[in-house]
């Protein structure tokens, strides 16, 4: 999907650039929208349930469930590279996201990168606190981990749900 935006901002730019040649006072002007988050002292916090819609899917395990949101960015906080490949701790905007959602999120990111492991939070320091060494961290850092870590990725097939999830399991996937 991100092959086909870029191939196509490309192709538009060159095409504005080719019939602007003509005009003597023509301007090319490119707009860029990003996705940020931002993180306050209180972060919002995920919360789990379905949208005002109630839209039903069905995953790749058969499982069906409410979508509450669509997942559209994240941003990479930490990585580190193993022998196993990249592992990544990434933040999504807080939101009201079902365990459909974040199974989805991860399958897309996986089906993107090329990753050993993924963890996914709402809040940045969640994922600080959770590159803290378990021993060395404080009650705050334990709640902040608890509340805001939602999903991790790990032994090359396994997706966990994590937190405010963790009711939820684990999940194979691939074969």
């Amino acid at each position: 999907m991100r092959v086909s935006t870029v191939t196509i901002a490309v192709l538009l730019v060159f095409t504005v650039i080719g019939c602007s040649q003509d005009s003597e006072n023509a301007e090319l002007t490119v707009t860029t929208t990003t996705m940020s988050t931002t993180t306050t002292a209180a972060a919002p916090t995920t919360t789990i349930g379905a949208s005002s819609e109630g839209d039903v899917t069905e995953d790749s395990t058969g499982r069906t469930g409410e979508v509450g949101m669509a997942i559209d960015g994240y941003d990479v906080i930490a990585r580190a590279s193993t022998q196993e490949g990249e592992v990544l701790h990434v933040t999504i905007a807080p939101g009201n996201y079902t365990d459909v959602d974040l199974e989805n999120f991860v399958v897309v990111t996986l089906e993107e990168r090329d990753l050993a492991e993924l963890h996914v939070y709402d809040d940045r320091a969640a994922v600080a606190a959770s590159l803290i060494a378990p021993e060395s961290r404080t009650p705050d850092e334990v709640t902040s981990i608890d509340d805001h870590y939602l999903v991790s990725f790990t032994d090359g097939n396994v997706i966990t749900f994590q937190g405010p999830f963790a009711g939820v399991g684990a999940v194979r996937i691939g074969s």
